[in-house]
C-alpha cells in the first residue's frame, strides 16, 4: 500500500512540529556535569574540623549529613562535575582522601586538591600522580 506524498509530508511535518519543542529543549540543557566545580573547604572550627560543602558546613563527625550534601550535588550537576578540596595548611593531610572518598562513595570521580595558607594569601595545588606502595626508597622516574 502506498501512501501519497502529500499524506507523507503532511505526516512528517506533524512529528516534527510535535517533537521539535522537546529536541530543543534538549539542545538547550547543559551536559550532565558541565555546570560549575563543587568546592569543599576543610578547615578547624571551634577546634574540630569541619567541611564547608558548597558553603554548607558539616563537622567530620557527621558523616551521614556529608554524603547527604554531596548526594543532592551529584542529582543537581551530575557525575562529572569536578570536585575542588581546599585544605587549611593547620588541618591534617589525610582529611583530603577523607573527603574525597566521601564523595567518591555518592559517585563523583574527579577531584583537584589544594592547601592553603592560615591568611589565605597564597594556595597551591596538589597532584596525586600515581599511588605507590611505601618504601624508603620509592622509584626515582
Amino acid at each position: 500500500m502506498r501512501v501519497p506524498l502529500q499524506k507523507a509530508l503532511l505526516w512528517a511535518a506533524a512529528v516534527v512540529s510535535f517533537c521539535a519543542p522537546a529536541w530543543k529543549a534538549q539542545e538547550n540543557r547543559p551536559p550532565s556535569g558541565s555546570g560549575k566545580p563543587i568546592a569543599v573547604v576543610i578547615e578547624r572550627v571551634q577546634g574540630q574540623v569541619a567541611y564547608a560543602i558548597e558553603s554548607k558546613v558539616v563537622t567530620k563527625k557527621d558523616v551521614g549529613e556529608a554524603l547527604r550534601v554531596f548526594a543532592n550535588l551529584l542529582e543537581e550537576r551530575g557525575a562529572n562535575s569536578v570536585v575542588l578540596i581546599f585544605l587549611d595548611g593547620d588541618v591534617p593531610f589525610n582529611e583530603l582522601r577523607e573527603v574525597d572518598g566521601i564523595a567518591g562513595k555518592v559517585g563523583f570521580a574527579r577531584f583537584r586538591y589544594f592547601v592553603f595558607g592560615r591568611d589565605r594569601r597564597y594556595m597551591s595545588e596538589i597532584s596525586f600522580i600515581r599511588r605507590l606502595p611505601f618504601s624508603t626508597e620509592p622509584p626515582l622516574d
